[in-house]
């Protein structure tokens, strides 16, 4: 069984992740898997959630991270590919189960 690395990535903009991930992609668009990889492209993320009264009026603004952010998990053998500046750190628990 392959062993496998899960990595939270971030980059300023969706061009480039695109342009470190090249082979992610397919015919304009992200391909999910691959026999050494999955993705999990989120995008721009919520840091802090706002906060609303009972009519729902903003009391606090949310705060938002609007860089590209995406969840990669690839065999050992394939981290090589991955740009080591996207890398923010592992993927939290709870983030993306697997089942090996």
């Amino acid at each position: 069984m392959a062993h496998y690395t899960s990595h939270r990535l971030r980059a300023d903009t969706e061009a480039d992740l695109i342009a470190a991930l090249p082979w992610a992609r397919f015919d304009g668009g992200w391909v999910d898997s691959g026999p050494a990889y999955a993705i999990a492209i989120q995008g721009t993320r919520t840091v802090t959630p706002g906060t609303y009264d009972d009519e729902g009026a903003e009391v606090t603004p949310p705060v938002v991270d609007d860089r590209c952010h995406a969840i990669l998990r690839t065999t050992a053998a394939f981290a090589h590919e991955i740009d080591p500046a996207l890398i923010v750190d592992g993927v939290e628990p709870g983030w993306w189960e697997w089942a090996e």
